[in-house]
């Protein structure tokens, strides 16, 4: 019942934001001197961007970052599924999401939290895959 409830109001909320009009206006130059501080003319000149030059793409070639992420996030996940046989025998995708968000949350992806704000948001997001 309380899965219905829930799904019933993410549903509505969706809908109401989904058929309100998107009302976009750019920005005039009082707008851009306001935000930026500066000539708006430095800021509406699209030519000046550019892209990456030769050394920027060689120095970010070959980049792995996301690896321990990837990492993490699957060993996590993999804990849930032993947790959740261990405890009824089959495999619950609740257990499995629930480890898997603790170890994003663990990996570095969550470092900018600091160490007791990764184990907050691990323990709230694994939380909130049973409410």
């Amino acid at each position: 019942m309380k899965s219905r409830i829930k799904y019933g109001f993410i549903s509505m909320l969706l809908a109401v934001f989904a058929a309100q009009p998107v009302l976009a206006s750019p920005l005039n130059n009082d707008d851009m001197e306001f935000a930026f501080g500066a000539s708006s003319a430095a800021y509406s000149d699209l030519g000046e961007m550019a892209l990456l030059s030769d050394q920027e793409m060689k120095e970010t070639e070959g980049e792995w970052w996301f690896l321990p992420v990837i990492g993490y996030t699957a060993f996590g996940a993999g804990l849930g599924a032993y947790h959740s046989y261990r405890t009824t025998g089959g495999f619950n995708w609740r257990d499995i999401g629930a480890g898997a968000t603790a170890g994003f949350y663990a990996s570095p992806m969550g470092r900018p939290f600091g160490t007791v704000g990764r184990f907050a948001m691990g323990s709230l997001g694994s939380y909130s895959w049973y409410w």
